[in-house]
């Protein structure tokens, strides 16, 4: 066990802070003056120039602004570089103390891991949680069944309730808290699969462990902004190799191509279940209920939404609610705003995350789904709202924007435009005789590309198609 320094107290630390367990931090270092002399777990947040009064082992940078910390730890606090670790260099220093990557396993003691004679693929995952990445891979899984292959999961961290979920549904889910940081002598459980599935951009490190031992398919579902924070050393190692790559729309396309330059990718769409209603159709409550579902981000524009309400006429509030669903953590500072904004607009209500369970009941409610994303590479959410024959309103910024045929299947307004999005909520609460219509025609674009029986015979084929 290290002693040890964490700079960075925000979002990226909560979101890894599982990964630090085994150390004894004594203190966290952060610029923001406003954490200073508060606490996490107890332990006190202080200003830089505290440093000097602690004695440690090491200091690990948990932040997206990592070389600009660096140089300042170096050149006005004078601590040598050695003793700064940024997230990556620590996992790696942690794996270099481990002899294997051992996993914990989650399954339903009454099944077997997998069956016999079937080809099995292993999914390697960052994060299992309710982001569209992590339930494209779950929907991978159910899919590939469909189709007679095994199919299991292994992931650094998961949500327990998403764990659940998935071992109920028959899928065993394995967890490695430094999975993309192992060398293969490290995993050589991973000899018994056929095909190893790598999702997500972050994972892309661990490709090298295992792209001349076995057949491998990265999918890349991210938008521009984690681009911007991948090791450019990674990006230069991974577009130097042979690597069947898709990504999840044309819009990642675009933005992959920015920055690899040499690897063929291709597209692959995910698929979702199908748990519509019997009937679809717009619902006539007393009320149209408009919801934005998915964590409190700055990139998800749960803002532009609200300067959109603010705007619309009180005749046209008093007939409607307008719902954000989502994590928003105490630290994070956007969400924080956004929640208290929405806290002065009496018909917004905030629902907090929810599980899917409690997802699909409460898509009874919703009428129109928005979501006014500034960056997102597609939208199980509006993947969802289809499926479920809802109006859709949608970013331009969006990859599922390219089915979408304004005021036909759904409506699209200019990215981050309140003003755009105003005129479509307008429209839909004045055109109700047009909604029925919308419906039908969202759900048929489900039906036409994002069933599982779609996307199972796509990745079956890809998957046939490796080396």
């Amino acid at each position: 066990m290290m002693k040890i320094l964490v700079f960075g107290a925000g979002v990226f630390f909560v979101n890894r802070k599982d990964i630090l367990s085994k150390e004894e931090i004594i203190a966290f270092i952060d610029n923001d003056v406003n954490k200073w002399n508060k606490r996490i777990d107890n332990i006190p947040i202080v200003p830089p120039s505290h440093i000097k009064e602690f004695s440690y082992d090491k200091i690990i940078v948990l932040s997206r602004q990592v070389e600009a910390i660096k140089m300042q730890l170096i050149k006005e606090f004078a601590i040598d570089e050695a003793l700064i670790l940024d997230f990556d260099r620590y996992c790696e220093y942690r794996v270099k103390n481990q002899v294997l990557c051992e996993l914990k396993v989650y399954y339903q003691k009454k099944q077997n891991l997998f069956s016999k004679n079937k080809k099995r693929v292993l999914i390697i995952a960052n994060v299992l949680n309710y982001g569209g990445a992590s339930l494209a891979a779950f929907y991978a899984i159910l899919a590939l069944r469909e189709k007679g292959i095994d199919a299991v999961i292994v992931a650094r961290k998961a949500d327990k309730r998403l764990i659940y979920e998935m071992t109920n549904k028959g899928v065993p889910v394995f967890i490695q808290e430094l999975i993309g940081y192992c060398v293969w002598e490290q995993i050589s459980w991973i000899e018994q699969f056929n095909y190893i599935i790598v999702n997500t951009l972050q994972l892309g490190r661990i490709i090298k462990e295992l792209i001349y031992r076995k057949p491998v398919l990265w999918w890349i579902h991210e938008s521009r902004i984690e681009y911007e924070y991948l090791d450019k050393g990674i990006i230069e190692s991974l577009d130097s190799m042979n690597i069947e790559t898709y990504v999840v729309s044309d819009v990642a396309f675009r933005t992959f191509r920015q920055y690899f330059h040499k690897i063929n990718a291709n597209i692959l769409h995910y698929g979702i279940p199908d748990n519509s209603y019997a009937s679809i159709r717009f619902a006539t409550g007393v009320k149209t209920v408009f919801a934005v579902i998915g964590a409190i981000a700055f990139i998800k524009a749960q803002d532009i939404f609200l300067q959109a309400i603010m705007q619309l006429t009180q005749e046209e509030r008093n007939k409607s609610e307008f719902w954000l669903i989502g994590a928003c953590p105490p630290e994070n500072q956007y969400g924080t705003s956004v929640l208290k904004q929405a806290g002065t607009i009496p018909e917004v209500k905030w629902l907090g995350e929810l599980n899917r369970e409690e997802i699909e009941k409460v898509y009874k409610s919703i009428d129109v789904v928005v979501v006014p994303s500034r960056q997102e590479t597609m939208s199980i959410v509006m993947t969802e709202a289809f499926m479920y024959g809802k109006v859709g309103i949608a970013s331009n910024a969006i990859g599922m924007a390219k089915y979408i045929e304004d005021e036909e299947n759904g409506l699209i307004f200019e990215n981050e435009n309140a003003n755009d999005l105003l005129k479509k909520m307008s429209w839909v609460l004045n055109n109700k005789s047009k909604l029925n219509s919308i419906s039908k025609k969202a759900r048929l674009i489900y039906e036409k590309h994002f069933t599982l029986e779609v996307f199972g015979d796509r990745l079956k084929t890809i998957i046939d198609d490796l080396k």
